[in-house]
C-alpha cells in the first residue's frame, strides 16, 4: 500500500474561476460610500400660484372701498387675494407676475368694465396698476404685482386685495374674474396661472356725497 499522498497541481482554470467572484465583492466595497455620499442636485426656484376662492356659500364678505378712502361702498362675494408657494428646493428670493380685472354686468350689457380696481397695501409686496391710459368701455384693468421678501422652500405668502371703485359709481349687479399669472425659473408649467370669478350686487357710491 502506497502511503504517500500525491499533490495534484490546481488547474489555472479555478484559480482565475474564484478570482472572478472575489473581484465584485471589492469593487462595490470600495464605491458603496461614494454613492451614499452623493446627493440630488437642487431644483430651480419653483413657485406655484393660485387665486383664492370667494365664499362657498355666496356670503358677501369681501369690502369694495369708495374711491382712494377706506370707506365701505358695497360688500362682494370676490377672490380675496392670490397665495403663493415655493414648491422649488431652493429658495427664491424675488417674484413677479401679472394680474387682470375684467368687470361684467350681469345683464349681459357692458358699461365702464375697466372700472372696478384693486390695490394692496402689505409690506413685502408691490401691486404696479399697468393699465394703459383710458382702456375701452369692456376693456379690462392690469396689474404687476411684485413679492420682495424672500420665501423658503415648502413657505408660502397670501398677497390680499383691496378692491375700490372711483367716488362716483353706480351700476347694476356685475361679476369680476380675476386672473393671475407668475415668472419663475420653470417657465409655463401648470402651476404658473390661475383664474377665479365673483359677484357684486350693483351699488351707487354717490351717497357718500362729493
Amino acid at each position: 500500500m502506497n502511503s504517500h499522498l500525491t499533490h495534484q497541481p490546481v488547474p489555472r482554470r479555478r484559480v482565475l474561476h474564484g478570482a472572478a467572484w472575489s473581484v465584485p465583492a471589492v469593487a462595490l466595497a470600495t464605491a458603496a460610500p461614494a454613492a451614499a455620499a452623493s446627493t440630488p442636485p437642487a431644483r430651480p426656484g419653483d413657485l406655484a400660484l393660485a387665486v383664492l376662492d370667494p365664499a362657498s356659500d355666496g356670503t358677501r364678505n369681501t369690502p369694495i372701498y369708495w374711491g382712494n378712502t377706506m370707506r365701505i361702498a358695497q360688500h362682494g362675494d370676490l377672490p380675496p387675494g392670490i397665495i403663493i408657494t415655493n414648491v422649488g428646493s431652493t429658495p427664491v428670493s424675488q417674484a413677479s407676475g401679472t394680474l387682470e380685472l375684467q368687470m361684467q354686468n350681469m345683464d349681459g350689457v357692458s358699461r365702464l368694465a375697466y372700472r372696478t380696481q384693486v390695490r394692496g397695501n402689505t409690506a413685502g409686496y408691490t401691486l404696479i396698476d399697468t393699465t394703459p391710459g383710458i382702456p375701452p368701455a369692456n376693456g379690462s384693468r392690469t396689474y404687476r404685482w411684485t413679492l420682495t421678501r424672500p420665501l423658503q422652500p415648502g413657505a408660502t405668502v397670501t398677497i390680499p386685495f383691496e378692491y375700490f371703485t372711483p367716488r362716483i359709481f353706480a351700476n347694476p349687479d356685475f361679476s369680476v374674474l380675476v386672473i393671475a399669472s407668475l415668472s419663475d425659473e420653470i417657465s409655463d408649467d401648470f402651476n404658473d396661472t390661475d383664474a377665479r370669478i365673483g359677484f357684486v350686487p350693483g351699488y351707487t357710491s354717490t351717497i357718500f356725497g362729493p
